[in-house]
C-alpha cells in the first residue's frame, strides 16, 4: 500500500510514497544511515527551534536541522549531542519562562501538548508553536514531510522515505501467509502483569504489525486499552511483545520473561514467542521507527518458521 503525502501545489507533481518507518541517526545505527543525511543548502534560513518531543528532536537531526535546536525536553537524549542543550521540562511540566528566554522562532510540541495549557501559555507570549501528530504511521510520515517542508529540508525527508520504503518492502516480503495474533504491551508496572496498557486500534504499533504480516490480538475500539491478565488469557495471542524502557529495563528482561511464563496456557508462552524490547526507539514514533518495523517483522518471521515446522 502506498500513501500520498500532501504537498504545496508547486510540488504536487511528485508523489511521495511510503508506508514509512525510520531513519537511523548517527553512531548507534551507522550501518543504515552513514551517507544518507545531507545538510540543507548553505544559504537556507535557520530558525531557532525548541523541541519538547524526543521523536521530533530525532526527526530534526535526521533532517539535518540539529544545529537549529536551542532547547529540548528532559527526555530528549538521542542523538547524544542533544543533551548539551538546555532541558526545559517534560510533558505538561514545562518551564515556559526558560523557553521564552531562548527566543525561539518555533516550539515543537506533541499533538497532545498542543491541546493543553502549554499551548495557552505560549500563545500568550506570542511564541510560535506547532503540534506534531504521531499517533498512526500515516501521521508520522506526514509529520516528517511537513517538518521537511517547513524548514527547507525536503531533500533529506525524501532520502529518509526511500530508506524506510526498503525496510518496509523487506518486512512485507517475509510476511507469513497465516497471520499470527500479536499482543504488544506498551506500558505497565514492571513488578506486575495485573494492569497492561496494550496496543489497540489505529496506532502505529498496529500499523507495523500489519506490515509484518500479523494481526492485532485486541479487536476493540480503543487506541491503548488497559487490560487485565484475564483479558490476555481471553485474547490468547500467538506472539507477545513486552516493551520495557528506562530504569525498569536495566534488570527487567529476565524478570519479565519469568512473569510471562506464568501464563502457561497462552499460545505465545507455550511456543516461546514472548519478546522483550528495552530500547527507547520502541516507544518513540519518529525516525528510528524502522528499527521497530524490523524487530516486529523478525518476531513474526520467527513465529512463522516455528509454526511451519
Amino acid at each position: 500500500m502506498k500513501i500520498r503525502l500532501s504537498r504545496t501545489p508547486a510540488l504536487a507533481a511528485i508523489l511521495l510514497v511510503a508506508f514509512v518507518a525510520v531513519w537511523l541517526l548517527q553512531t548507534h545505527q551507522r550501518r543504515a544511515n552513514a551517507a544518507i543525511t545531507r545538510e540543507p543548502a548553505a544559504d537556507a534560513e535557520h530558525p531557532r527551534i525548541v523541541s519538547l518531543v524526543p521523536a521530533v528532536t530525532e526527526t530534526l537531526y535526521m533532517l539535518g536541522l540539529g544545529k537549529n535546536l536551542v532547547g529540548r525536553s528532559d527526555y530528549c537524549d538521542f542523538p547524544e549531542v542533544v543533551t548539551n542543550l538546555p532541558a526545559l521540562g517534560s510533558l505538561a511540566s514545562v518551564n515556559v519562562e526558560a523557553i521564552a528566554r531562548l527566543k525561539p522562532d518555533f516550539v515543537l510540541l506533541s499533538d497532545a501538548q498542543a491541546q493543553t495549557k502549554l499551548h495557552q501559555a505560549l500563545e500568550k507570549l506570542r511564541i510560535n508553536h506547532i503540534g506534531v501528530p504521531a499517533n498512526s504511521l500515516e501521521q508520522i510520515f506526514q509529520s516528517v514531510w511537513d517538518l521537511g517542508q517547513r524548514f527547507d529540508a525536503t531533500g533529506n525527508a525524501e532520502l529518509w522515505l526511500e530508506h524506510v520504503n526498503a525496510v518496509i518492502a523487506k518486512a512485507k516480503e517475509q510476511a507469513p501467509t497465516t497471520a499470527p495474533r500479536v499482543l504488544i504491551c506498551a506500558g505497565r508496572d514492571p513488578a506486575s502483569l495485573e494492569r497492561l496498557y496494550i496496543s489497540g486500534r489505529g496506532n502505529f504499533y498496529e500499523g507495523i504489525v500489519k506490515i509484518a504480516g500479523g494481526a492485532n490480538a485486541y479487536d476493540g475500539p480503543l487506541p491503548f486499552p488497559m487490560v487485565s491478565l484475564e483479558g490476555v488469557l481471553k485474547m490468547n495471542p500467538d506472539i507477545i511483545v513486552d516493551i520495557i524502557v528506562g530504569e525498569a529495563a536495566r534488570d527487567g528482561v529476565e524478570k519479565a520473561l519469568v512473569q510471562w511464563s506464568g501464563l502457561s496456557t497462552v499460545n505465545a508462552v507455550k511456543t516461546g514467542d514472548v519478546h522483550i524490547l528495552t530500547e527507547a526507539w520502541a516507544v518513540r514514533p519518529g525516525p528510528r521507527i524502522d528499527l521497530l518495523v524490523t524487530s516486529l517483522s523478525d518476531c513474526v518471521r520467527e513465529w512463522s518458521e516455528g509454526h511451519d515446522r
